[in-house]
C-alpha cells in the first residue's frame, strides 16, 4: 500500500502571558477559544510565522521570547 503525500501542513501558536495571564481569542465559527497562530508558510521561520499570525489576527505587535 501507498501513500502519496502531497503537501505538509506546519501549524504554530504563540503564548501571551501578561499579568499572569493567557491570551486566547474565538475561533472564526465561535465555538471555542484557541492560542493565537496559524499555519506555516514554505521556508518561514517558526518566530517569523508567530510574530506574522499575532500581526495579522490581532493586531499585536510581538517579539518571541522563546520556543517551547
Amino acid at each position: 500500500m501507498s501513500i502519496a503525500i502531497d503537501h505538509f501542513l506546519f501549524r504554530v501558536a504563540g503564548v501571551f502571558i501578561k499579568e499572569r495571564k493567557v491570551l486566547l481569542h474565538m475561533t472564526k465559527n465561535g465555538r471555542g477559544w484557541v492560542l493565537p497562530g496559524g499555519k506555516a508558510e514554505v521556508n518561514e521561520l517558526t518566530t517569523d510565522t508567530i510574530i506574522r499570525e499575532f500581526e495579522e489576527e490581532l493586531g499585536y505587535t510581538v517579539k518571541v521570547d522563546r520556543l517551547l
